[in-house]
């Protein structure tokens, strides 16, 4: 990939298209088409929204997001701001009292200090309250791009679901996702040097905090489409990790239904040629809901596709019976076995220490249980040191 300076050379001599060729990724064997930072605005929630919001879940916008929340977001260790309202979901068990009381036991000031600089946000709190209320009592949060899917392991209830604001600031700071989001949302892009000169390159000018009105939504119709050159060229399965026999008997209805909701209401109205964007069906309406942009790039999970597939000039294949119309491959889970034999349930490593993601490597449950008690006792042996 070429170097800063190069890709500034061509960015002073050349379109900005010419240097999206040159810097272009290469993914198997095809060159990646290189994405830029407007790209990825165009796909932020508060870029989109406005377009589509008659065709996507009710949603509040909380922007920007003051500086001292972000700083919170950024530090170290899952904490929750001070005297923030914790009311709902989140109520503590009275039985815990006995062990803050030995805590406390042991410094009596300890307590208290920790509580002094834990940072506060009132104002913060008080809009988040009042557009919870405004959108029925439940919602589920994300910032410019991403939500924190990969922490619902923190919560009581497994779910995004999100009552207070307490709820919503334990959830933005245990993902992963959201950290992304502060620090590499710019990750890749082919214009990176065409950034002024002391902006931010990784984080968005903007943070924004999106509230949308929480649905309890089945992760079996979920769906992720793939647009190439404007046109909807894949469509795949999100929930990866299961098998659903209606969805193999309802295939080709839910492929017409998905490619009916693009066709009239998303397609030619994204400001981008190639893009992804996530839907959602209602089973028994069969009515359909934008959910999400995303970049077309490699962070991008492409499901159950590669991006070679879709890269491929066949991907959107044309039905010999009928001339010029696309044929749209709907993919997903075939059988039992094949869900059974796939990946591990989504975001699974996010809920282990990096340490022991690592070090599975792959590896079958008893090569792993050998080479980590190999492992515990290399520490061991080195602390007798």
């Amino acid at each position: 990939m070429p170097a800063v300076d190069e890709i500034s050379a061509l960015l002073s001599s050349a379109s900005i298209d010419d240097a999206v060729e040159a810097a272009a990724p290469e993914t198997g064997s095809h060159r990646f088409p290189g994405f830029t930072v407007q790209h990825v605005d165009n796909c932020a929630f508060s870029s989109w929204y406005p377009s589509f919001s008659a065709v996507t879940l009710k949603s509040h916008i909380i922007s920007p997001l003051p500086d001292d929340f972000v700083a919170y977001l950024h530090a170290d260790g899952i904490f929750l701001p001070n005297e923030v309202n914790t009311s709902g979901e989140y109520d503590v068990d009275s039985d815990s009292d006995s062990d803050t009381n030995a805590a406390d036991d042991d410094d009596g000031n300890d307590g208290n200090d920790a509580e002094a600089d834990a940072p506060s946000f009132p104002e913060l709190e008080s809009r988040i309250t009042a557009a919870i209320a405004r959108l029925g009592g439940a919602v589920f949060p994300k910032l410019n791009w991403s939500s924190p899917q990969d922490a619902v392991w923190i919560t009581f209830a497994n779910t995004l679901k999100c009552t207070t604001p307490a709820d919503i600031f334990l959830l933005l700071k245990a993902s992963d996702f959201v950290a992304h989001d502060l620090s590499h949302a710019y990750e890749g892009c082919v214009d990176m040097a065409n950034v002024p000169a002391g902006h931010d390159r990784h984080q968005p000018a903007t943070v924004d905090l999106v509230l949308r009105e929480w649905y309890d939504l089945a992760p079996s119709m979920l769906f992720r489409c793939f647009v190439r050159h404007g046109v909807l060229v894949a469509i795949s399965q999100r929930d990866t990790a299961n098998y659903y026999e209606f969805l193999r008997l309802n295939r080709d209805d839910i492929c017409a239904d998905v490619v009916r909701f693009f066709d009239t209401k998303i397609s030619g109205k994204f400001p981008d040629p190639c893009y992804v964007f996530d839907v959602y069906m209602n089973a028994r309406t069969r009515r359909v809901w934008l959910l999400d942009f995303n970049p077309w790039g490699p962070s991008t999970d492409t499901m159950l596709f590669t991006w070679d597939e879709i890269l491929d000039d066949g991907a959107a294949g044309l039905d010999a019976d009928v001339e010029a119309v696309p044929r749209v491959e709907l993919r997903i889970i075939e059988s039992l076995a094949e869900a059974q034999g796939g990946a591990a349930p989504a975001f699974a490593h996010n809920r282990l220490p990096k340490e022991v993601f690592d070090l599975s490597d792959g590896a079958s449950i008893s090569e792993f249980a050998s080479k980590f008690q190999r492992e515990i006792l290399l520490a061991q042996t080195s602390g007798d040191d």
